[in-house]
């Protein structure tokens, strides 16, 4: 396991992961090619991938194990079905000052399914539309203790209640994509962004972004 920053992190940051991952890949029936792979992540004052402060407390960490399992079939007329699923388990370490203590296992899963075409404009060139769910918590329930009243002597009383952590809401992500070769050397990409209840936030609206890249090889 070696460690890595994580994205984002300052230089002088001391957040870290380490990280191990395997992966196997089939081809059955002639086309169908399915994969599974499987990665553990154990974070030091961090929890997938984010900063630990505010309620998560400070030095807070995390161990997750991550399992995708993947399938891609060739169809007719160049066209390619794929699909993903990812199910995380994490195991939450509390954090010093943190308002969230006592975490259960932490649940979240990841889905996609997309076509792709290839050879649609040009030779080479790929067309892909794909809907998704990012990472999203199915389960996770922590304490949440919060000051109630203080007394004559300046100490303070907390309360404490079982809260469930689970989203309200359900991001789902509609992508198009395109990617060819303009010249010997220079690729073009592009990228259509949707997104409904962005966030995992029911009162979220839908949201929409476009990204072009130019890759030039000298």
């Amino acid at each position: 396991m070696a460690a890595t920053e994580l994205p984002g992190q300052d230089a002088d940051d001391d957040a870290t992961a380490d990280v191990l991952q395997v992966g196997v890949s089939q081809r059955l029936l002639s086309d169908l090619v399915v994969g599974a792979s499987f990665s553990m992540v154990e974070e030091d004052d961090s929890f997938l991938g984010t900063r630990s402060s505010g309620a998560f407390g400070e030095d807070a960490g995390a161990r997750s194990q991550f399992l995708t399992l993947s399938a891609e079939l060739p169809l007719t007329g160049g066209l390619d079905l794929i699909a993903s699923y990812t199910q995380a388990l994490t195991v939450m370490d509390d954090g010093d000052a943190s308002l969230l203590n006592n975490w259960g296992l932490v649940q979240a899963n990841a889905f996609g399914v997309g076509i792709v075409s290839h050879d649609l404009l040009a030779e080479g060139d790929k067309l892909g539309f794909l809907v998704s769910q990012p990472l999203r918590v199915s389960n996770a329930e922590a304490d949440l203790v919060v000051p109630v009243s203080t007394n004559a002597d300046g100490s303070v009383n907390f309360s404490s209640e079982r809260e469930d952590l689970e989203p309200d809401g359900r991001e789902i992500s509609l992508q198009l994509a395109y990617q060819a070769q303009l010249l010997p050397g220079v690729d073009l990409q592009g990228l259509l962004l949707g997104r409904l209840q962005p966030g995992h936030d029911s009162n979220a609206k839908p949201d929409l972004g476009m990204a072009l890249r130019l890759d030039v090889q000298f």
